[in-house]
């Protein structure tokens, strides 16, 4: 009898952090290795990953993880997979490969340690054996996504059943790169034939047709591009393909100069144009002796979800040579905001509006290039599957994403897991048991040994940050030194202004509290405190909406 049992190490009822553990027949499947998403606002805390040590009572039968949209938040926690088990091999396919081998170079770079994975690339639709397995095959099968050549992954572990995981994907047959996919040959051979289907919340919650006519914008970047006569900026995830593919085909209609950054990405993406042969797109311009005189230039300066913004301060303050922004050039920020990182990304708006140009915020009529309701109800009506579970969405995400299959299938077997809750499955007998995880907390690049009580501490000093402040005085109400300041989470690491305000809160308290001095007969604590309070909310009044707490040390000198 087929044994089927699914659970995630996280992604449920949170995004990006998702990690899932398939069982076939006593054969173990990972599905992705995702961190949090951006910043987790915690003191010292980089990120949140699966605790993958869970799984090492099973390392016998876990027989490879399987990646097929390789964007950074779904790999993010693979340097610490590997340091669990270095020996299982990664499935993905070619262009993965590369986009895995460059973030583990990245990671080596800034600090991590240096990994050397067996990465097998499949790149053929086409059933694939599996090393140590006797019954499961791998049937890889291209969609359409913001990377190109990504993948839903087909498991067969049965004569005619199979478990189909599609994390991203939108309905498109277009031969052009992000627009192509093989779901055809999905539906025209597994109809009914899928016991599970594994598959991403997506938009399900925010866009209620088909996605891709929303999240094209390719029409709207044209009509920008138009207008330009000197230089158009473009801030974008360098995940995004989808928009930089776009941008390369309206540099070749314009003959512009294209430009990307970092090299990294521009060399990649060259590489990319070249193999495939894709003459209907420019290549970027990597040396500035090749840069043409007088010719409009399309510049996209890309990130992660984590050092996008880094990169665009680099540049806005000249530190990358030949890159900085310029009072005549246009910018647009081509990025779905996510809510930890949109102070930041208001604080860069401004910063380079500043300098006179032009800034531009990408439109909410453009939606994130990943399925709509119209596209999850198109995929279960052709696949038929027997059972559905969700994954990588919030709650509200599970149920608008029942309430569009209400009327596709019977919604009894669609199955809202928390993270680490078993789902079992043997022909139509499905249980459902609990088995709690922890979360495993990242720091400079390593695991921290941190426990709850500590995380909910960090948590409400990140819900504004501290202000410590230090102060001496002695007997006769004179200031021994100057006012000592440390600020503990109160603006983002590169946040580029924080040594004027924390300039300002020293000047203003020194001024504010020998006023105190001069009012008061007697050195009153509490009075003191709350002149000292006061003054560094006003210090920190232009730069922020929040107000931090402030801890105050008076120290009294005979």
């Amino acid at each position: 009898m087929a044994r089927l049992k699914y659970y995630s190490l996280g992604g449920q009822d949170e995004k990006f952090r998702f990690s899932g553990v398939l069982e076939l027949n006593g054969d173990i499947f990972i599905l992705n290795a995702g961190g949090s998403c951006v910043n987790t606002n915690l003191y010292e805390i980089d990120d949140v990953i699966p605790d993958y040590s869970s799984l090492i009572p099973l390392k016998p039968k876990i027989r490879g993880l399987f990646i097929g949209v390789p964007k950074e938040l779904n790999i993010s926690s693979l340097p610490y997979f590997l340091d669990v088990f270095p020996e299982v091999p990664i499935f993905t396919n070619s262009f993965g490969e590369s986009i895995i081998r460059d973030f583990l170079e990245r990671f080596h770079e800034e600090g991590g340690k240096k990994y050397n994975p067996n990465i097998v690339a499949l790149n053929l639709i086409s059933e694939h054996a599996v090393p140590g397995s006797n019954d499961c095959k791998i049937l890889p099968i291209k969609v359409a996504a913001s990377l190109p050549n990504s993948l839903a992954w087909a498991f067969k572990f049965s004569g005619s059943d199979y478990v189909v995981f599609m994390d991203e994907f939108l309905m498109s047959s277009e031969n052009v790169p992000c627009r192509e996919n093989q779901l055809n040959f999905l539906f025209q051979n597994l109809k009914n034939k899928v016991s599970l289907l594994i598959v991403g919340t997506q938009s399900c919650a925010t866009v209620p047709s088909f996605s891709l006519k929303v999240a094209d914008n390719f029409s709207y970047l044209k009509k920008l591009t138009s207008r330009i006569s000197t230089r158009l900026n473009v801030a974008a995830y360098k995940d995004d393909w989808h928009t930089l593919f776009n941008l390369s085909r309206i540099a070749r209609i314009y003959e512009y100069d294209l430009l990307i950054y970092p090299l990294k990405t521009s060399r990649m993406f060259n590489s990319f144009i070249t193999e495939n042969k894709l003459k209907n797109y420019s290549l970027s311009v990597s040396e500035e002796t090749s840069r043409r005189e007088g010719v409009v230039q399309i510049r996209i300066i890309t990130g992660t979800h984590n050092t996008l913004y880094s990169n665009l301060r680099a540049i806005n303050s000249g530190e990358v040579k030949d890159w900085e922004f310029l009072p005549t050039d246009v910018t647009v920020f081509m990025t779905s905001t996510f809510t930890e990182r949109e102070l930041e990304e208001i604080s860069m708006i401004n910063e380079i509006a500043h300098r006179g140009g032009e800034v531009l915020k990408l439109p909410s009529t453009i939606v994130p290039y990943m399925a709509g309701t119209e596209d999850l109800k198109l995929l279960v009506n052709y696949l038929s599957p027997y059972h559905v579970i969700p994954v990588n969405g919030f709650y509200k995400d599970y149920v608008e994403f029942t309430k569009a299959l209400t009327n596709v299938m019977n919604i009894d077997k669609i199955y809202f897991l928390e993270n680490g809750q078993y789902v079992n499955i043997e022909k139509k007998n499905v249980s459902i048991t609990e088995n709690p995880l922890q979360e495993i907390y990242v720091g400079n690049k390593k695991i921290l040994d941190i426990n709850r009580i500590t995380i909910y501490e960090r948590r409400l000093i990140a819900q504004s940050g501290v202000v410590l402040v230090s102060v001496r005085c002695n007997s006769k109400k004179n200031i021994v030194s100057n006012p000592m300041v440390q600020m503990l989470s109160v603006f983002s690491d590169d946040f580029s202004k924080k040594d004027e305000v924390l300039l300002r809160i020293q000047t203003n308290l020194k001024q504010d509290i020998s006023k105190y001095l001069q009012q008061n007969s007697e050195i009153e604590n509490k009075g003191l405190k709350q002149s000292i309070r006061k003054s560094v909310y006003n210090s920190l009044d232009p730069f922020i909406y929040k107000k931090p707490a402030v801890v105050s040390v008076i120290s009294h000198i005979n």
